[in-house]
């Protein structure tokens, strides 16, 4: 019998799963309990930075219409991780949709900084299509 022995890797991805799992079930507080002492949010397409959990939750409570999450994607090893999720905004003329991938550090089991890149999804060119598959 083969024991496979618990990583930090495999912690980390747990932690990092865990986090965005939270944030889908708007469970905002308990995201922020997973932040470390000197957490870092960072919007480079707005230039934003948001620094330590207390501003962090602050903001993200609240936010006019936050948005429904679904993470898709957690790829990482040691302490870099990268999420790919699917942002869908309520707004008064329907729903405004991103894809988005956040870029993750993890240090002392605790999320320590995500930047995260918003871009709306677009319809593909119709000249690509004999060499792509379409994923939606």
């Amino acid at each position: 019998m083969v024991m496979r022995v618990q990583t930090e890797t495999d912690d980390n991805r747990e932690l990092v799963e865990r986090y965005w799992q939270l944030l889908a079930d708007n469970d905002l507080e308990g995201a922020a309990t997973m932040q470390h002492d000197e957490f870092v949010e960072e919007w480079p397409q707005s230039g934003e930075r948001i620094r330590g959990r207390d501003k962090w939750l602050a903001m993200a409570t609240a936010h006019p219409t936050f948005p429904s999450i679904e993470p898709r994607l957690t790829e990482g090893i040691e302490d870099l991780w990268v999420t790919r999720a699917h942002f869908e905004y309520p707004m008064d003329e329907g729903v405004e949709r991103f894809e988005v991938c956040a870029v993750q550090r993890v240090r002392e089991g605790k999320v320590l900084r995500i930047t995260q890149y918003f871009g709306a999804p677009f319809e593909p060119a119709e000249w690509r299509e004999a060499w792509v598959e379409r994923t939606r």
